[in-house]
């Protein structure tokens, strides 16, 4: 909109109707998330970069998007992925430039962020260590407004966002997870992200998700939900054979289920709240 540019917006996303909007409007930048990215590379549809001459790119937001995902959308439509992140607390915080991508990188900070990675202990992390990621600058909110009408102001040395990640030494951001996602299976921190990404490695795997559910012994196990392609059967002992081949054995999930598709928030992430439900009504029939 600053810009002058038009926007064409649709009541929500449709496979079916993606490549004629592309088409018929001459987009330059399509904005997608992994979800939709997902859909597309698990059932395609018939569109290609070179009969697209205007289209520049295609954009993946609010949450990360897996490696192996990425790459296979690049191989099966030529339409490269510019990965960005942003928050309702600060706008647009970073932004991999699209003359210069990494896979698996949101990009370097925007010019008008401040961002770094702090450890447990409250100190700043060098590159490559990973830590909380936190933010600040101009662009930021000045905090969150309580019901008596004052506002609860973020620290003054920055936003702490809550979600997990690093900074590589060209300055490109890595998302790893979320703080208060983290499953600590007997006093071990695991990354449900890491796990999910493995998982849509396989070629099999639709969409995926994982969470920490209660564990009398561990206090937390991991669980992995998983639908498969259309068409393919997919059994546990295929998943964990699977995981086998790059996961320590504390991180394979332990409690597996397959769905016809993964609940989610209106933001279109994963619900974790819905997967538990999931779960404790399996335990009360």
């Amino acid at each position: 909109m600053q810009a002058g540019a038009t926007l064409v917006l649709g009541q929500k996303f449709s496979r079916s109707r993606f490549p004629e909007w592309l088409r018929e409007h001459g987009v330059t930048i399509a904005v997608g998330v992994p979800t939709v990215i997902n859909i597309l590379v698990s059932d395609p549809v018939d569109i290609h970069k070179k009969d697209l001459p205007v289209l520049r790119f295609m954009t993946s937001s609010s949450a990360p998007l897996s490696v192996e995902k990425h790459g296979d959308f690049e191989k099966i439509y030529g339409i490269p992925i510019n990965q960005l992140a942003g928050s309702s607390e600060g706008g647009w915080v970073c932004a991999s430039p699209p003359e210069k991508r990494k896979r698996g990188s949101a990009g370097p900070p925007v010019s008008s962020k401040d961002l770094f990675i702090v450890s447990e202990q409250g100190k700043r992390c060098e590159a490559g260590e990973e830590g909380e990621i936190v933010y600040r600058g101009k662009s930021n909110a000045l905090g969150y407004l309580k019901e008596d009408g004052s506002i609860d102001r973020f620290p003054v040395e920055g936003f702490h966002t809550g979600d997990m990640g690093y900074v590589d030494s060209e300055g490109y951001v890595f998302f790893t997870g979320r703080l208060k996602d983290l499953i600590i299976r007997g006093g071990v921190n695991i990354s449900p992200m890491e796990i999910t990404n493995r998982l849509m490695e396989h070629p099999d795997v639709k969409e995926a998700a994982t969470i920490g559910i209660p564990d009398p012994i561990y206090g937390e196990e991991v669980a992995s939900f998983i639908v498969p392609k259309p068409g393919c059967e997919i059994e546990e002992k295929d998943i964990i054979s699977h995981c086998e081949k790059t996961l320590p054995d504390f991180k394979i999930p332990k409690v597996i289920r397959f769905l016809e598709e993964i609940p989610k928030s209106e933001r279109a992430k994963a619900s974790k709240p819905l997967l538990l439900k999931l779960i404790s009504q399996e335990k009360t029939v």
